[in-house]
């Protein structure tokens, strides 16, 4: 369990610092930029848009704000997985 705890805050961790730079900051942007473009061409060409480019660019739409919420919330992660990891190493020294 300390392992996978080690592992998942070294990937907050890593996350986190990418969003920090300056490239995370343009990846984020270009996501924002890509889903309101997304969402302006289904609110003003949806009569004309057959139901599988909705569906699709919907996806799209839906895949971006995912990537965002994973970017995100790693810091808020890496919070609880140091509490986490620091509550493991407790309960070792306990032993």
């Amino acid at each position: 369990m300390q392992k996978e705890t080690e592992n998942n805050l070294k990937e907050c961790k890593e996350i986190t610092a990418m969003a920090n730079s300056n490239g995370g900051k343009i990846i984020l942007k270009q996501l924002h930029k890509k889903i309101l473009n997304a969402i302006i061409t289904l609110t003003t060409d949806y009569p004309e848009m057959s139901e599988v480019n909705i569906k699709a660019m919907l996806g799209e739409v839906n895949a971006n704000m995912e990537i965002i919420s994973t970017i995100k919330q790693a810091e808020d992660n890496e919070v609880f997985y140091e509490k986490e990891l620091d509550l493991i190493i407790k309960d070792k020294q306990d032993e």
